[in-house]
């Protein structure tokens, strides 16, 4: 069964967050809002093929989608700072970290411009386009059985002897 793009927009939002685990950025006073462009099935009706490890079907779902990252700073010096970590950190990744998430392409798409509100600090908004493809493998059935007892005679309902 294809997943949908609620299951896939959840996998690509647990992918992203990734980039900012165990990272300079995971410290970072930032807010992450996902809209989905566009989302179809991979390959044909969503089937990618079969998997021979498990006997069962792959199913994937692509996601067209834009990531808009909100950074908040105390400065502006402090704020240009976290943009070039958040950065750093979405697309600083090797091609087959990125394909091992998930992801089939990253773009920087908008950094928005730096705002200064009356109340202090710096904000700035960064937009990212992304290609994801969430894949769901199939499941192992659990285990399998060997060996049916047979038993070779039946007993009818009713009668006193067992036939042969």
């Amino acid at each position: 069964m294809e997943p949908t793009d609620g299951e896939a927009l959840t996998a690509l939002r647990a992918a992203f967050d990734t980039f900012f685990a165990a990272s300079p950025a995971d410290a970072l006073d930032r807010t992450v809002a996902f809209s989905s462009v566009r989302g179809r099935g991979s390959g044909i009706g969503g089937l990618i093929g079969a998997d021979p490890a498990v006997a069962g079907e792959v199913f994937g779902r692509r996601l067209e989608a834009i990531a808009r990252v909100s950074l908040r700073a105390a400065d502006a010096s402090a704020l240009e700072n976290d943009i070039v970590i958040t950065t750093d950190a979405v697309l600083g990744a090797t091609r087959e970290t990125l394909r091992g998430l998930g992801f089939l392409s990253i773009v920087l798409d908008e950094l928005g411009p730096m705002s200064l509100p009356e109340g202090g600090g710096a904000v700035c908004e960064l937009s990212f386009h992304l290609l994801f493809e969430h894949v769901r493998r199939p499941e192992e059935a659990g285990d399998v059985i060997d060996h049916i007892l047979l038993d070779d005679t039946v007993a009818v309902a009713g009668a006193s002897e067992i036939l042969p």
